[in-house]
């Protein structure tokens, strides 16, 4: 694919996005097979105890009549870890399609129940909000379940892919907030247990489709069990792997702390900057906060449209006698030969900025740009992956006068600092 029909994707992809339901744009996770689920009847509505229910935009919240309310909290994903489709089949074909996991359930959920532990559910069921499975369903298929285990059971299920969404801890802030009482949650006491754990296949069992609830109890700071650990006492031998962005080690890494950004001097006569790196690595910010000061005019797509009315703005500018930044990818050679032709014709010499910030990482500030802007237009998986394949690594012989590194640099004062060091991919 060329640079042109890259771009051309890229504009395609986003516009296509913005047009999609916001739940279906986020999901980060791989497709899954509609299912096949009974359209409830008026009976079956009528089995449901909505006085055990509170629905709120995007959580789903069942409290159990008996439930208590405790400091140590036993918490546990559902699909894969507590219930499996009894069918077989990778997904459920109905609300009934569930069996208990394994036969050591029951007796370790009262092993725990009994000495103080509040037992939560906390499980991701975005397939709701695509149409996957009804509501009225759903419900009753949780009540089922508790009936089953016979104890009692509040259970916490997002619908959206927001900040309610494993990783992320709005199921567990929402908990600690408004569905404990007002009693602190212990977490030094309290801990919990999914297969979404980041490991690799082995044996018959299967590669984790992620590493969601591992990464929850870590954004919370609980400890964290396999489902084989918590039913069967299972030594924490298995391997697994983490995301290759550790949001972290922003705060704790000294190589991290200590970067610096590279002296830059105000130009004393037109000259050309070409931006490198992914979507949300920073580059703009870098642009607006530090070139534009010294006198640069920013050119960027996100401003002017197509990487043809770039060139053309990039052109007045130098005919200016203006120093000039483009913002933009600049992802493969082809992207930036078309500025740097126009360079040389007015004879002045480029300059080529490198982000250091990696894929995973600009995923990351993706995810939270998403979190924290609900205007924001995001950027597919698709696109991180094809701008990846094509990337090409700016080399002297492309005609640059120097070619200089860009490193990340955390800002300590931002809004969402807390949010922006958590873990916000699944994997």
């Amino acid at each position: 694919m060329s640079s042109r029909s890259l771009d051309a994707f890229i504009q395609f992809s986003c516009y296509t996005m913005k047009r999609q339901p916001y739940s279906v744009i986020n999901e980060t996770s791989k497709p899954k097979m509609r299912q096949m689920t009974l359209v409830p009847t008026e009976n079956l509505s009528q089995s449901i105890n909505e006085e055990l229910w509170e629905n709120t935009v995007s959580l789903l919240v069942y409290t159990h009549p008996k439930c208590e309310p405790s400091s140590k909290i036993l918490g546990l994903d559902m699909d894969g870890t507590i219930i499996v489709p009894s069918s077989g089949k990778v997904f459920p074909k109905d609300y009934t399609d569930w069996k208990l996991i394994n036969d050591n359930i029951i007796s370790k959920l009262k092993e725990y129940f009994d000495k103080g532990y509040k037992i939560v559910l906390l499980s991701n069921q975005g397939g709701i909000t695509k149409g996957y499975q009804d509501i009225p369903s759903f419900k009753l298929k949780i009540q089922n379940i508790v009936d089953k285990l016979n104890i009692p059971i509040q259970g916490f299920f997002s619908i959206l892919n927001d900040k309610n969404r494993k990783p992320l801890t709005g199921m567990w802030d929402f908990l600690n907030d408004k569905g404990n009482a007002g009693i602190p949650i212990d977490l030094s006491a309290s801990l919990y247990s999914g297969d979404a754990a980041g490991r690799p296949a082995s044996g018959k069992r299967k590669k984790d489709h992620s590493c969601a609830d591992r990464l929850f109890a870590q954004n919370v700071g609980i400890r964290f069990l396999t489902p084989e650990q918590l039913w069967f006492d299972q030594l924490d031998t298995e391997k697994f792997e983490m995301p290759k962005f550790n949001p972290i080690e922003l705060l704790t890494n000294d190589d991290v702390q200590n970067s610096k950004l590279p002296i830059i001097n105000r130009p004393n006569k037109s000259e050309l900057i070409l931006m490198v790196g992914y979507p949300a690595s920073g580059k703009s910010h870098f642009c607006n906060r530090v070139l534009a000061p010294l006198g640069y005019e920013v050119i960027s797509r996100d401003n002017v449209g197509t990487w043809q009315k770039c060139v053309q703005a990039v052109e007045q500018a130098i005919s200016k006698s203006l120093p000039v930044v483009v913002d933009n990818t600049n992802m493969d050679l082809e992207s930036r030969t078309r500025y740097i032709k126009i360079a040389k014709v007015w004879d002045i010499p480029v300059k080529c900025f490198i982000m250091e910030t990696s894929m995973e990482h600009a995923q990351h500030n993706e995810r939270f740009r998403a979190l924290t802007n609900s205007s924001h237009k995001q950027i597919s998986q698709m696109v991180y992956n094809m701008m990846k394949s094509k990337y090409e690594k700016p080399t002297m012989e492309e005609g640059y006068q120097e070619i200089v590194t860009i490193p990340f640099i955390l800002d300590k004062n931002m809004e969402n600092l807390s949010l922006y060091c958590k873990y916000l991919l699944e994997k």
